[in-house]
């Protein structure tokens, strides 16, 4: 077995500890640029690649010159879609009804005076309908601002004038 070989299987198996036993390796800082399952991912890539062309009679020069291309390329496109997983469940499009607070929409159904109505607030690049409280009565098609939430169905709006 290659030194090559060897290299990509020890990426391997530190990728899958980094995976499998979350917390087992927090010693190693994770930013959103860096992470041991991407390095984990391009260094195995490095050594699979250079080791197959190694085994196949290639140079050792052109070997590792395709294995380090082939290893970065990859060490790249997992941290780029790392990058786009965390941004995207820690909130790219934060899927928190907290985030709603200073967003502003339409009223659907009228608001009375300290009651129920429903209103559509467009974030995450959708229209999502919630129900809404307000102080004061706010007619159909009124802008309104969200002020805080009641729960995870209702918010409190102000009406914009």
């Amino acid at each position: 077995m290659s030194t090559l070989f060897l290299i990509g299987i020890i990426a391997v198996v530190v990728g899958a500890i980094a995976l499998l036993a979350d917390g087992a390796l927090d010693f190693i800082p994770d930013t959103d640029w860096f992470s041991l399952t991407g390095i984990a991912a391009g260094v195995a890539m490095f050594g699979f690649t250079a080791g197959i062309l190694e085994g196949i009679g290639s140079p050792l020069t052109i070997a590792l010159v395709v294995g380090g291309a082939a290893g970065l390329g990859v060490l790249v496109g997992v941290t780029w879609l790392i990058y786009r997983l965390r941004n995207f469940s820690a909130g790219g499009a934060d899927s928190s009804i907290n985030s709603l607070i200073g967003a502003t929409g339409t009223v659907i159904t009228p608001i009375p005076d300290g009651c129920t109505g429903e209103v559509d607030i467009r974030y995450g690049g959708e229209r999502h309908r919630f129900n809404a409280v307000a102080d004061e009565e706010i007619p159909s098609a009124g802008q309104v601002n969200v002020v805080g939430v009641v729960s995870p169905t209702c918010v409190r709006v102000v009406h914009l004038r």
